[in-house]
């Protein structure tokens, strides 16, 4: 059980196309739990190259994105999360 999730997809080493795969389920299902969720990212994907410009989750899951702060994202993250879960949301 759980009030809220935050998520850092590709902060192990060796992601690959079957972790990818792994983690866009696994956020579907969450996403159907109805529970807030953020993916935080510490680097802005969207300076880099085309293929790691995009956030790992897929549009259907009600997720937020932080990318781009170094270690504040989690700051960032951690705050928004916590107002929305004293809101009831």
């Amino acid at each position: 059980d759980y009030a809220g999730l935050i998520i850092n997809p590709f902060n192990l080493p060796g992601a690959d196309s079957h972790t990818e795969s792994f983690y866009q389920s696994a956020m579907q299902r969450i996403a159907q739990l109805k529970k807030p969720a953020i993916e935080v990212r510490l680097t802005n994907i969207y300076a880099r190259d085309a293929e790691n410009s995009r956030p790992a989750h897929k549009p259907q899951c009600d997720m937020g994105f932080v990318c781009g702060f170094g270690l504040h994202s989690y700051l960032l993250a951690i705050t928004a999360l916590s107002q929305r879960i004293a809101k009831g949301a």
